[in-house]
């Protein structure tokens, strides 16, 4: 039980490696100015997405009997999201500027 706990409390560090890219990437796309709330946004849609989708997919197993239908919609979602990832930036006309904090003395 106690290894069970140590492990978990290591393994569950996986944000440590999305955490830096994104608000990096994010700070480039929106601003220095905005990164803070638009976290805070990119944070609250995505436990709303996650109670959603796992309210749905008890639904679908109750409706159906099995997981199966709920697998099949993730792994289409999972597509749908691949295939926006390679539209990226595709609109953009010109090039963005790298955005700089602003030092205070």
């Amino acid at each position: 039980m106690t290894t069970d706990i140590c492990c978990f409390g290591i393994m569950d560090c996986d944000w440590i490696a999305t955490a830096a890219p994104t608000v990096r990437l994010l700070s480039h796309a929106v601003g220095v100015e905005r990164i803070g709330i638009m976290v805070a946004w990119i944070t609250v849609i995505h436990q709303i997405g996650g109670a959603s989708v796992a309210y749905l997919a008890g639904v679908l197993r109750i409706g159906f009997g099995t997981y199966f239908e709920a697998f099949m919609l993730a792994g289409l979602l999972c597509i749908a999201a691949a295939l926006m990832v390679l539209f990226i930036g595709t609109g953009r006309r010109g090039v963005a500027e790298p955005a700089t904090a602003k030092a205070y003395s």
